[in-house]
């Protein structure tokens, strides 16, 4: 389960480019969990450029799904979707 805390929009110093930071709720992965932890943690994702504007005030509280590519050797979010 992933849970949507919150989120924050902002433009990049760097490069100018607007940018979305999800803050959500989940539980730890089972590698976590054997490696003695318990409970949830809080993390902060950024969405993918093109969904910077597709989230609002009540999406917050909600479900969220994450989609990932993997290239190679590393994963990508490639798409975020808010479960009803």
């Amino acid at each position: 389960m992933i849970k949507l805390l919150g989120y924050s929009r902002g433009t990049s110093k760097k490069n100018g480019n607007r940018y979305c930071r999800l803050y959500v709720l989940r539980d730890f992965s089972k590698r976590e969990k054997d490696g003695d932890c318990s409970g949830q943690k809080c993390e902060e994702i950024f969405a993918p450029e093109f969904q910077v504007g597709d989230f609002k005030e009540s999406d917050v509280g909600k479900e969220i799904s994450l989609e990932y590519d993997v290239v190679g050797d590393r994963a990508y979010l490639r798409n975020i979707t808010v479960l009803k």
